[in-house]
């Protein structure tokens, strides 16, 4: 298992990988590789041409909490994270799921 992988895989972040990211960025677990309909996100396909690959290229992203949402994965109307549990607010583009991939190893 390389050191970054670890990250992807629920385990105590290396101090390599620590090293990789700035201080007060918090490292995280990253999204499923298939998202909720089971679309690959790697290939954008519903069934992989090459799951082995896709599968490695996402085991290689570095994953952190959204810099712009705060990892509430929605923004309000002033574009900030929202904070109140019966607003309604638009999308964040910046990450999926309140989580964004910092880099790839």
């Amino acid at each position: 298992m390389s050191q970054l992988s670890s990250v992807i895989l629920h385990e105590r972040p290396s101090a390599v990988t620590r090293a990789l990211v700035p201080d007060g960025i918090h490292l995280v677990s990253g999204p499923s590789r298939l998202n909720l309909a089971g679309f690959c996100r790697e290939c954008l396909q519903g069934s992989c041409r090459d799951e082995a690959a896709c599968v490695a290229k996402w085991g290689r992203y570095i994953w952190v909490v959204c810099t712009i949402c705060d990892g509430v994965g929605e923004l309000n109307d002033d574009g900030l994270p929202l904070d109140d549990p019966g607003e309604f607010g638009t999308t964040c583009r910046n990450c999926t799921d309140g989580v964004m991939e910092w880099m790839r190893s």
